[in-house]
């Protein structure tokens, strides 16, 4: 491909806080095609063909943005054992989108396979990523391939493999108590109370969902007391200590959730914080009328 090429596709990407500086028609025009799956189909056998691992990253772009033909399955098997490209991760998440069993022997590679690109990535993002993509591809193989790699029993994969491949998990409130244990239904007044503790604890609301850049220009997704400019901050622009929780930090690859719901999990984190105070008081509230409703029945029944 040609460096021109590269600039018409990447100004696709969208960037938090920004607008994209191209559009869909522009790349269209460019190729001189108008058919956007057909175009990411060719640019993805043209990237296989000749090993170019910049092309495969465009091709995904691509196909990203108009959609993936079902034919770009092949090519994206082809690419999850190839170690001339840096761009498996993307080829994980095509894998997921497709959801077909064809894929399940090369995301299963994927899953236990660290290229040396990313041998620094300690949170093994990439085998979560592919074990999400096979927790959404249907069929016995799949179910399979997550048996395998549960019972390989390694690392942070397992969490998400049993999610699929087992009974569901009870649910879980770790507190200011010493011990973790399980939650019953009804919430009893002293969990409520330590729910409380927790939430005077913290650090005080609101808070607010920012998306910034590092000093290398790749994203951040973060959780902050103060609202953002709107604008993709990039550091140092923006100062550290407003700074509550962070759900994206790609360089290093800190903080990166298989199932790539950066934003979602900031936004709840960010409405949790006013949200979980207001809960406590409602469930109080609702309580404190059903103990007078049972009073005043008491009452009609020993009159």
């Amino acid at each position: 491909m040609k460096p021109e090429d590269h600039r018409v596709i990447l100004d696709l990407v969208t960037y938090p806080g920004s607008a994209p500086r191209g559009t869909p028609e522009d790349v269209l025009r460019h190729f001189g095609t108008d058919d956007g799956r057909a175009l990411g189909l060719e640019l993805l056998r043209e990237a296989v063909a000749e090993r170019d691992g910049g092309q495969v990253e465009m091709a995904l772009i691509v196909a990203d943005r108009f959609g993936l033909s079902p034919a770009c399955l092949e090519p994206l098997i082809t690419l999850c054992s190839a170690d001339w490209h840096r761009a498996h991760e993307g080829v994980v998440s095509a894998l997921g989108t497709l959801r077909s069993p064809a894929s399940v022997r090369a995301l299963q590679h994927l899953a236990d396979w660290v290229p040396d690109y990313l041998d620094y990535d300690d949170s093994r993002a990439m085998g979560v990523k592919a074990v999400w993509a096979l927790r959404r591809t249907p069929g016995p193989e799949a179910e399979e391939a997550l048996r395998g790699l549960l019972a390989s029993g390694s690392d942070d994969r397992s969490g998400s493999c049993r999610e699929r491949a087992s009974e569901p998990r009870r649910v879980r409130l770790r507190g200011n108590l010493r011990s973790e244990r399980a939650v019953e239904l009804p919430v009893r007044e002293e969990e409520l109370q330590e729910i409380e503790e927790l939430c005077s604890a913290a650090t005080p609301g609101p808070w607010h969902v920012r998306t910034l850049n590092d000093d290398s220009a790749m994203n951040l997704v973060a959780v902050s007391t103060v609202p953002g400019a709107g604008a993709g901050e990039r550091w140092p622009d923006f100062d550290h200590r407003d700074l509550v929780a962070a759900t994206l930090v790609q360089h290093p690859r800190y903080v990166d959730v298989g199932d790539e719901r950066w934003d979602e999990n900031a936004a709840f984190v960010a409405m949790a914080r006013d949200a979980v105070p207001r809960l406590v008081e409602e469930v109080r509230r609702l309580r404190a009328l059903l103990a007078d409703k049972d009073k005043d029945e008491g009452e009609g029944v020993s009159a």
